[in-house]
């Protein structure tokens, strides 16, 4: 027999004693519900009950309940059983209210879903229930939980200390409200870091991601934001450096997250901040020091898509837009999208600078890695425009690291450069803890409490990952970072294909055998520069600066080209050994320092909280007036319900497969693309 969910297994004996006939009908109950049964009365009067299985077909299976005759024992006893189902029995598990309230994996379930309907409670549960009884226990134990909401923000304070204190190094920090506020200490915001991965921001790729998510808890009316700083360990996987809770997307709690983040030791100066638009960031930009960055993927999917001329299949042109390596490839990209988006999409993109998002305004300024967004979590869409063959080479025949320097490398099949970045998110979600398929949205409905517990637990996990990798790494003797080795490889790919011509003992020239000599490199072995953007932009050897040590014969040498972050050296010394512990339940205490606000939020829906503290996320830039008649109030998604009629064939949208705009073909293509030399 099927058994159900539940921890331990229900006992039913004759003889077993109980308090009174409900606790008697209830203990039949659930030993009917663990072997996935459901059981009935058949007869009750004052002394006695039967209990027998539901099945419309023959069923032995009965329970028979006595009362004591004895004024000095009211209790109820099982007289007796058969405790077997027929091979023919119909019955199946139907779980009641009662026994929905005290199910484990309904509370789980309620747990991860919050705000789930009941509708999305019942896909989660064994068994067969109506959606009324879900939606009762889910009333009750929405009750429960406001309860113990209160609880739960006293014990912020002791998780906090208890962590900071078991691990030497890791910044943890709250506020509360004043005692001349109108509520005194309530709780205001937190912050949190992990001394091992603050420790280890030298190491890693000098880029950071700034997230900022609503948090709308409508069971336990609750409304907040959560922060997040990320950063790219040497291996290019995510990491969590920072994270705060705070009341409200303010200046004022930027300012107090940053100065938080420079305490730490995490030094974010001449750093890019890959961000959102916001006013309220943008406002402590100057004052912080910081180099903020567009992410790509806000501009796309929050900002152009609230335009009717932009569509789905305009998002590989914006990609593409970004990744532009010079001001010219940048023109004619934009004038491209103008043709095919319309005007209003062209005048939009034309308002932000080029340094603020495009990588041709930060060549020789500062290194964007290929990341365009701020979770570093690329699109499909990227990955179409990669596979088209824009970016950064093309597949080919090299030398690969391993041979030059006899390092073992694990077989790999990337062929570009960026296709490597855009389909790193998917290796990132088996590789970290924090950063997985769902992102940081599994984070969203958690309360502050429940939130900073699950960061703390991620970063135990996150920490063992790179402990173990970096132990195997130093027994392999390996130099480079796997990932980083991917990027080196798909670079000797190309090198068969370039001709050398030595200026000195440390300047060549470096230009393709097929093409003039007008489209040439300068390669300085001395500084460990070139004049195309891909070592600027990723501290990785470059083709043309691998050619010239394979003609100079100075293989050897190439481990010494890589950024620091990218050496297993390095990576062993941030991550070998290192342990992070956590706090046991029984240390958390509450604080009564530290409480909730009695004042009730405004009831509103899910998409009205989200849709008011999204847009205090991302305040609209002045447009021009092209752009005006363009933006409706009505905000297009991909989710959209299609408005054709039933019964009929949707159209099929054909895209160019050279610049993937739809209305024309590879062979009308107005589209010129850049020359990849």
């Amino acid at each position: 027999m099927t058994t159900s969910s539940l921890e331990t297994a229900p006992k039913l004996v004759k003889g077993m004693r109980f308090k009174d006939s409900k606790t008697a009908f209830y203990a039949v109950q659930d030993y009917a519900l663990y072997h996935n049964k459901q059981v009935k009365v058949d007869r009750r009067g004052g002394k006695h009950r039967k209990m027998v299985c539901v099945s419309t077909e023959p069923c032995p299976f009965f329970v028979r309940l006595y009362l004591h005759n004895s004024k000095m024992d009211n209790t109820w006893y099982v007289s007796s059983v058969e405790l077997k189902h027929s091979p023919e029995c119909t019955s199946t598990a139907k779980p009641t209210q009662r026994q929905l309230v005290e199910s484990s994996s309904f509370q789980h379930a309620l747990a991860s879903t919050p705000n789930g309907t009941a509708a999305q409670l019942l896909q989660q549960l064994q068994g067969r229930t109506n959606l009324r009884t879900i939606y009762r226990a889910k009333q009750i134990m929405k009750q429960k939980q406001r309860a113990q909401v209160g609880n739960s923000f006293r014990k912020i304070p002791s998780l906090l200390r208890n962590f900071s204190n078991l691990n030497p190094g890791s910044l943890t920090k709250y506020e509360v409200s004043g005692p001349q506020s109108p509520e005194p200490g309530v709780f205001l915001r937190a912050f949190v870091s992990c001394n091992v991965f603050t420790g280890s921001t030298a190491f890693n790729q000098q880029i950071y991601g700034f997230e900022v998510l609503p948090c709308n808890n409508n069971e336990a009316n609750y409304q907040g934001v959560q922060i997040f700083l990320l950063g790219k360990d040497g291996n290019m996987c995510n990491v969590t450096i920072a994270v705060a809770f705070c009341n409200a997307p303010s200046s004022e709690n930027y300012r107090w997250f940053f100065r938080c983040v420079e305490e730490c030791g995490v030094n974010l100066r001449y750093c890019p901040v890959l961000c959102a638009i916001d006013a309220e960031l943008l406002a402590v930009e100057s004052e912080l020091g910081l180099t903020l960055r567009y992410c790509t993927r806000y501009i796309i999917e929050h900002e152009l898509a609230q335009m009717r001329s932009f569509s789905r299949h305009h998002h590989a042109l914006v990609w593409g837009l970004q990744g532009s390596e010079t001001e010219v490839e940048y023109n004619n990209r934009l004038e491209w999208i103008g043709t095919t988006c319309g005007p209003g999409v062209e005048s939009y993109l034309r308002q932000f600078p080029m340094e603020r998002w495009v990588v041709a305004g930060n060549i020789g300024k500062v290194a964007l890695y290929g990341w365009r967004s701020r979770t570093f979590f690329e699109t499909s869409d990227q990955e179409q425009q990669a596979s088209a063959g824009t970016g950064h080479g093309q597949s080919g025949t090299g030398l690969g690291l391993e041979r030059s320097c006899g390092i073992e490398s694990d077989e790999t099949n990337v062929t570009t450069a960026t296709a490597t970045h855009s389909l790193d998110a998917n290796r990132s979600a088996s590789d970290s803890a924090v950063f997985n398929v769902k992102g940081h949205d599994r984070y969203r409905e958690m309360l502050p409490f429940t939130f900073l517990e699950a960061i703390v637990t991620s970063f135990v996990q996150d920490v063992f990952e790179r402990s173990m990798l970096a132990a195997k790494w130093k027994q392999q003797k390996r130099l480079v970072t796997q990932r980083a080795q991917d990027l080196y490889d798909a670079q000797c790919k190309r090198i068969g294909e370039y001709k050398v011509s030595r200026a000195s003992e440390t300047v060549s020239f470096v230009a393709k055998m097929n093409k003039d000599s007008g489209h040439r490199r300068r390669v300085d072995l001395q500084a460990s520069t070139c004049t195309c953007d891909f070592i600027d932009q990723y501290a990785i050897p470059c083709r043309h600066l691998i050619a010239v040590l394979l003609f100079c014969e100075q293989m050897d040498s190439v481990v010494e080209r890589f950024a620091p972050g990218y050496l297993v050296e390095n990576y062993v010394m941030a991550f070998s050994g290192k342990v992070v512990e956590l706090p046991i339940d029984s240390a958390v205490s509450e604080d009564l320092a530290c409480i909730r606000s009695t004042s009730r939020c405004t009831k509103t829906t899910v998409n009205e909280t989200d849709q008011n503290l999204s847009t205090a996320l991302r305040p609209r830039l002045k447009r021009s007036a092209p752009a005006i008649k363009t933006v409706t109030t009505t905000i297009e998604r991909d989710s959209q319900v299609d408005t054709t009629k039933p019964n009929t064939v949707p159209h099929r949208v054909r895209l160019c497969k050279k610049c993937r705009g739809p209305g024309h073909n590879s062979r009308s293509c107005s589209l010129v693309t850049p020359t990849v030399d």
